[in-house]
């Protein structure tokens, strides 16, 4: 079995029962007289979780007690719905709402959730057919969203057993059918200018523990529906990056392959082939690949499995020299974090820290970063960020740093450096995709709801 690079990490919880042996003196009558057992258990304290949620319209929730409740909403019928589990959906209006929880066993006992309904959020969409963690996520020029690779099993940090179908799935019916079959997982997909979708690296699961990690690319050509080889790359490659540059071919750079890696190597649509660059000044995996409006890609963080682990690096490649050359470094070593490029030219690196992340801004025109306002939920890693049409960012999901998923969302504002709740999705989760559609919504797929177990789940959500 090899070794794997990229661990989440577990929680692991030390519980100490400590015996103490009260002893007493006194005369045989005494010691035969019936004790004084005194008052029993206090009952525990009603309350209500989450205490409080931000929702989009018909947004949904479930909210757990500490005791058996009845469940009510201060505002009737116009504060949503809610069921006897505690299953709430929010109202299409606007505003401040209030979860009720009434105790059965003692009905002046109450605990109130607060639910403020803002103008956007997420909703449940569909499920995809396969359950799977490390997959890809491309919406071809049909509308439909190819779903690639990943895989299912206890461990996310030691692989994953490979599901092999891939699968369409369609925003507007929420329905998913079977697409041709790749074995990837931790790969990348990027989608070319002729519309289909090239696949490299990533690992595949042979059974009793073993993996292998692959040299072999593919390209989805969503005309036959079927997944074609094309040549090898120069190396194996898993958790690795690749970016669409703008004369049409791809950057391939760094990943994992029994190490770091600092190679690089440029696929050409034109001729089907990969033909190595220039290397980066460090070796690195989970990093992250942006391609910026001058043409260059911005390479930040990653494991570099030195004395550190995770860096504060950042390099930026020239296509046209083929070189990468060392830019300004982040204020905090990341990994498992990402970089969204903004409509003003500079990049928005969130996440991936060890204390979850704080949010930095790089200056494509100086070279530095500088911090970018205070994000209201830390997330170490496995969140997303996608750039919505009016030049915010959404952040969603991902683990936080006490290992376990987040359902909460946030909005990136440039214009103001600020971060603000907005709509929650509908279950926590980390390790999903999200996906700029092109009406705007975007669409959240596969994922953990378990920081811990690492098992995947095949819900759907859309935001909007």
């Amino acid at each position: 079995m090899k070794t794997k690079p990229f661990r989440v990490g577990a929680t692991v919880l030390l519980v100490t029962i400590v015996m103490a042996a009260l002893g007493c003196g006194g005369d045989s009558r005494d010691s035969q007289s019936t004790p004084n057992p005194g008052p029993g258990p206090t009952p525990a304290a009603l309350t209500i979780t989450p205490q409080t949620d931000t929702l989009g319209p018909r947004g949904t929730r479930t909210f757990a007690s500490t005791r058996a409740v009845t469940w009510t909403l201060l505002e009737g019928a116009t504060g949503g719905t809610i069921t006897d589990a505690g299953a709430y959906t929010a109202p299409a209006t606007l505003g401040t709402y209030h979860v009720v929880a009434t105790s059965v066993a003692d009905q002046t006992k109450t605990a109130t959730a607060t639910v403020q309904v803002v103008k956007s959020g997420f909703t449940v969409t569909g499920t995809i057919t396969k359950a799977r963690l490390g997959h890809t996520a491309t919406v071809l020029s049909n509308g439909k969203v190819l779903v690639a690779g990943g895989g299912w099993g206890p461990d996310f940090g030691d692989g994953l057993i490979t599901i092999p179908e891939a699968e369409l799935f369609d925003p507007s019916t929420g329905t998913s059918t079977i697409a041709g079959t790749t074995t990837r997982t931790y790969a990348t997909a990027t989608l070319l200018a002729n519309g289909k979708v090239l696949m490299t690296g990533g690992e595949y699961f042979v059974g009793q523990g073993s993996w292998i990690v692959h040299q072999t690319a593919e390209i989805y050509n969503p005309t036959t529906g079927q997944f074609e080889p094309v040549g090898n790359m120069g190396t194996t490659r898993e958790y690795h990056a690749a970016t669409l540059l703008a004369n049409g071919r791809v950057l391939v750079s760094g990943g994992w392959n029994g190490g770091a890696l600092s190679a690089a190597e440029i696929y050409d649509p034109a001729s089907g082939t990969f033909a190595s660059t220039g290397s980066m000044a460090m070796s690195r995996d989970s990093h992250t690949s942006t391609l910026l409006t001058n043409g260059k890609v911005l390479v930040t963080g990653g494991n570099d499995y030195g004395a550190s682990g995770s860096s504060t690096s950042a390099e930026v490649y020239d296509p046209l020299t083929g070189m990468f050359t060392s830019t300004g470094s982040m204020g905090e070593a990341r990994v498992g974090h990402t970089a969204t490029l903004l409509s003003n030219g500079n990049v928005l690196v969130t996440g991936g820290g060890l204390n979850g992340g704080a949010p930095e801004v790089y200056d494509s025109s100086t070279g530095r970063f500088t911090p970018a306002g205070h994000i209201g939920s830390p997330r170490r890693s496995l969140h997303t960020a996608t750039l919505l049409p009016d030049g915010t960012v959404l952040i969603a999901g991902g683990i936080t740093d006490n290992n376990s998923a987040t359902y909460t969302a946030e909005i990136y504002d440039p214009a103001t450096g600020s971060f603000v709740p907005t709509g929650s999705l509908a279950e926590a989760q980390f390790g999903h995709t999200a996906t700029a559609l092109a009406d705007g919504s975007v669409l959240l797929l596969g994922g953990s709801t378990d920081g811990v177990v690492f098992t995947p789940v095949t819900s759907a959500e859309v935001y909007k």
